[in-house]
């Protein structure tokens, strides 16, 4: 097989179709993600939601992960007036450790009507420091927004599928398909041709 500068041309073409579509796959898996990050601070979900019945407590949880290759002390605050138990409030990650937060909702006692729905948003702020502070380091945060939903219709309705997290499954699988085909080379039939 004699190789031409148009079978080159074309084989550079695929190959750069081919990079193209990885870093595009790649930008959309990035931008799509359902984590919240920060330097040495990764926190999912990015936000947090309780629902439940009026004047009963409501609990939830997040996790708190260490991205960064070093041990870091992490403290999580209630920004807003709402009455938020936190467990723990302080906790120390090694690299690429997990902790659970427990967040605890018990609303006043108030003579609303109980059908009806009352909801509440506070942020929650993740503060993350090194365990050796140097004087060039800074700590890093994350603010995590809580809605709180409470009435009889919130406590039927307390668990619902994202809907992004499908979108990014199926736009993975879509982007993989697409790359699959531009990059497979087009081989002619060889059938009705005589043997050389």
């Amino acid at each position: 097989m004699l190789i031409t500068s148009k079978h080159i041309h074309n084989v550079l073409k695929r190959s750069m179709k081919f990079i193209l579509l990885l870093i595009i796959l790649f930008m959309v898996q990035w931008v799509l993600s359902a984590t919240t990050h920060a330097v040495g601070i990764s926190v999912s979900p990015p936000a947090l939601e309780l629902n439940g019945d009026a004047h009963k407590k409501i609990t939830g949880t997040f996790t708190v992960m260490n991205p960064s290759r070093e041990m870091v002390i992490y403290e999580v605050s209630n920004d807003g007036l709402l009455p938020l138990t936190i467990t723990p409030t302080t906790f120390l990650l090694e690299p690429n450790e997990t902790a659970q937060v427990a967040v605890e909702y018990i609303p006043s006692i108030s003579p609303i009507n109980h059908a009806t729905i009352q909801q509440s948003t506070t942020n929650l702020s993740v503060l993350g420091r090194p365990l050796t502070v140097q004087p060039t380091q800074a700590a890093t945060g994350i603010k995590l927004p809580v809605t709180i939903t409470t009435g009889q219709i919130a406590s039927a309705a307390t668990t619902r599928n994202d809907p992004s997290v499908i979108g990014v499954a199926i736009m993975s699988i879509l982007l993989i398909l697409l790359a699959t085909i531009i990059v497979t080379p087009h081989v002619p039939s060889s059938a009705g041709q005589p043997p050389r």
